[in-house]
């Protein structure tokens, strides 16, 4: 009788470990789903707030990134004959005045060309040379930042379901599949 009752309190053990096992696990998976949510939260906000930052900052001046970009641009095309610079219809005849500097510092020996165009965003430009050419488009970068951050995001609940089904695995002693 001595040796059911021990066979019996062992079972039950066993029971309450895996009772325990599947609560831990239950509470680990809700943990990191919190956790993911958090941190998804978290870049999302991170994201919106640089958005907004942009955003006042090109309203509040325009031509800064387009005077970097030229900057940029100018050194290593000092050879071009000639470029076309195509921004906001209103920030163009701001810009023209600011050229000649530009060219001197950086040493371009062509002629620039500014367009300004109605289809075009504030603070966005595309710069044309005969060979080339670079395009700064808001719009497109922010939907570039959207589609990594979704990518990450998709990336850590891939790793956080991966990691869980491991645990599972390891913890399951009958498993034959090893």
């Amino acid at each position: 009788g001595r040796l059911d009752a021990e066979a019996r309190a062992a079972e039950r053990l066993a029971d309450a470990a895996s009772s325990l096992v599947g609560v831990a696990r239950t509470l680990l998976a809700t943990l990191d789903a919190e956790r993911l949510g958090v941190e998804a939260r978290a870049v999302e906000l991170a994201v919106a707030a640089a958005r907004r930052l942009s955003e006042h900052l090109i309203d509040r001046e325009p031509l800064a990134e387009i005077r970097a970009l030229l900057t940029d641009c100018l050194g290593p095309l000092r050879k071009a004959p000639h470029l076309v610079v195509r921004l906001d219809a209103r920030d163009a005849a701001a810009l023209e005045p600011e050229i000649a500097r530009i060219s001197r510092e950086t040493g371009f020996e062509g002629r620039i060309v500014i367009l300004g165009e109605d289809d075009l965003a504030r603070g966005d430009c595309r710069i044309e040379w005969a060979d080339g050419g670079i395009l700064r488009d808001r719009a497109a970068l922010a939907d570039e930042i959207e589609a990594t951050v979704a990518r990450w995001i998709e990336a850590r609940r891939n790793q956080i379901e991966r990691d869980a089904e491991a645990d599972e695995a390891a913890d399951d002693p009958w498993r034959t599949d090893r």
